[in-house]
């Protein structure tokens, strides 16, 4: 540890003792070293002593260089651990005395390189003084380029310069009024505020992917994973789509932590969670898939620009549900600029109203959507939740402590690949690490994973044969609209004992009698929920499953198959009369297969409708 006075003090013991290993390094002016104030007090708080290291720098990539910077303008080294200094001021501040040297940075790439932020505003003079040096301090070249085309303001006085240790000349600068960076070692500057308030920055960090602010008054700010920033260049800015590479997730159970900012609470939001995926676009409204893969190349999880059609349903409802709000409320007598203030959209950054009716409808219409991916222009993000795709679910469905979630994956290697228009783009590595307070092994998370991908499955398989059976009775009860008087009766004899069999089956599968989320209590839940129930024990934590669970999962799976076996059979022994009387009579035949729902455009973004994830 160093601490800076009119010398350096070095201490190897945490703190306990110290051993000067420095001279004087500072100017040393007279005028500045007296008490100040009078004629009848003096004004000795200790601010107004000058001569002091201001700031202390040792690189991180050769032992025994170290830097230091006095708040009276003098900079030296020494380049073995501090036997012999060298001052190495540059002739800038030889001529504009005084500067203070608020910070220098050895370069973690460059035992030779360094930056140095300077500041004189106690003098009225407001710019920016930020230097580097590539030989140990030798010769200097100021790079803040202040009041310059891609340069600084003039009158934001420096305060300090990192360099991201990942990326050699990605500097990021903080002064008196906001934060600037510079991808080209300072030689063009572009600001970094984004929604930070105008706020002295007198430290910042590169901590991992993110960067660390801590500003004088207005507490910390993090920017959050800076990996577009490493690895963008022109080349990236001139192409019509670029994916960047992912950096390295954690996989963590649930969400992280803290929840939503709350103004005056001292917490600040959370990053999304799970592995964040960036792409630029040169133009917007393209269609835009994101494909997550597994290293065998089976591919776990699709998303997509466009609405599926389970999405686009839900936005026609919803856009029908607020025209007729709209007609209320002109019905009520409500002006034009008053119902569109009613119905406008939350503002950028405002909570957005919860609309229960909304969420109530999109519960019992089949659970969340499948999210869909921004196709803006510029940067888009994207945070994949490290799930399978989840299970298959039916209009109204109703499950009692269980849901259809897929599977998280295990820690390992995965991949990312964009599509354009339906054209790759480009694939990159992504990797997800292992939560470091997991005791779990690999193993026990894969065999976690396995079966909890064989409930997903017996889960859909469960929900689907609902749906095959209620496809086939609607089916059943269409055609017989459509038949002549005549044929009816003989219709009826055919199809009432399939449609009372699929009846019987079904609600040996379902609890077709709940109706709503309270009904579980009066009318015991069944397969479908049971299994499903079952992957909220062993996805409780990281652990491998217990025998019991294991054990559970058979019992409830056999049980399945026999439900599953006794509806084929009423299938294949009945439809088949069943279809060959309805092309008889010149009618559709019966398919086991649902419809697929239409696909139509949605315009849900538009409408301020935007499904979330």
């Amino acid at each position: 540890m160093y601490v800076g006075s009119s010398v350096i003090f070095k201490s190897t013991d945490e703190g306990e003792s110290y051993t000067p290993i420095s001279p004087d390094l500072t100017r040393a002016d007279p005028k500045t070293l007296g008490p100040s104030g009078g004629p009848i007090t003096r004004d000795q708080t200790g601010v107004e002593t000058y001569a002091t290291v201001f700031t202390i720098a040792e690189s991180p990539r050769q032992a025994g260089v170290i830097w230091s910077g006095s708040d009276d303008g003098v900079v030296q080294i020494t380049r073995d651990g501090g036997k012999s200094w060298t001052n190495v001021t540059p002739p800038l501040l030889k001529e504009r005395e005084w500067m203070r040297i608020s910070m220098i940075e050895a370069s973690p790439h460059d035992a030779g390189t360094a930056y140095l932020s300077g500041n004189r505003y106690q003098l009225d003079d407001f710019e920016p003084y930020f230097l580097k040096t590539n030989d140990f301090g030798k010769t200097w070249t100021r790079i803040d380029r202040a009041g310059q085309p891609n340069g600084m303001a003039k009158d934001h006085f420096a305060r300090v310069l990192r360099e991201d240790p990942k990326r050699r000349g990605f500097l990021v600068a903080g002064t008196e009024r906001m934060i600037y960076a510079s991808l080209d070692d300072g030689a063009t500057w572009f600001s970094l505020r984004r929604n930070m308030p105008l706020v002295p920055v007198h430290d910042l960090v590169f901590k991992d992917n993110d960067i660390v602010v801590a500003s004088h008054g207005r507490s910390f700010f993090v920017m959050d994973d800076v990996s577009v920033l490493r690895q963008l260049s022109p080349a990236v800015a001139s192409a019509k789509a670029h994916l960047f590479r992912p950096a390295a997730t954690v996989r963590t159970p649930g969400g992280r932590g803290f929840g939503g900012f709350r103004f005056g609470s001292g917490v600040g939001p959370n990053p999304p969670s799970g592995a964040i995926t960036y792409y630029y676009l040169a133009d917007a409204s393209k269609k835009v898939e994101l494909e997550f893969s597994d290293l065998a190349g089976r591919v776990i999880q699709k998303f997509s620009s466009e609405a599926d059609s389970a999405t686009a349903a839900d936005s026609v409802r919803r856009a029908t549900q607020r025209r007729q709000r709209m007609d209320s409320l002109r019905t009520a007598g409500l002006s034009a600029d008053s119902i569109a203030k009613l119905m406008a959209p939350p503002a950028p950054g405002a909570a957005e109203p919860i609309d229960l009716e909304a969420m109530i409808a999109e519960r019992m219409a089949g659970g969340p959507r499948a999210p869909r991916i921004p196709n803006k222009k510029g940067v888009n993000q994207f945070a994949w939740n490290l799930r399978e795709a989840d299970a298959s679910r039916f209009d109204g469905m109703i499950f009692w402590a269980a849901g259809t979630t897929g599977p998280m994956v295990p820690p390992g290697r995965y991949t990312v690949r964009l599509l354009v228009d339906g054209q790759p783009v480009a694939s990159e590595p992504l990797e997800v690490r292992k939560d470091p307070r997991v005791t779990a092994t690999q193993a026990d998370l894969v065999a976690q994973y396995e079966l909890l991908k064989q409930i997903r499955d017996r889960t859909t398989e469960a929900n689907d044969a609902v749906v095959t059976s209620r496809s086939v009775k609607a089916q059943l009860g269409d055609r017989k609209t459509k038949l002549a008087a005549a044929d009816r009766d003989e219709y009826v004899a055919m199809s009432d004992p399939l449609n009372n069999g699929l009846t019987m089956v079904e609600s040996e599968i379902y609890q077709i009698q709940n109706q709503s989320g309270q009904d579980p209590l009066n009318y015991p839940i069944k397969v479908n929920n049971q299994i499903a129930a079952l992957a909220g024990v062993v996805g409780s934590t990281d652990a491998r499953p217990t025998k019991q669970s294991v054990t559970v999962f058979g019992i409830l799976s056999k049980e399945l198959e026999g439900y599953l076996v006794q509806m084929k059979k009423e299938l294949d022994s009945k439809l088949p009369a069943i279809n060959a009387f309805l092309k008889a009579k010149g009618l559709q035949e019966i398919k086991t297969t649902p419809p697929a729902k239409p696909k139509i455009a949605a315009d849900d973004d538009a409408a301020g409708l935007q499904q979330r994830w």
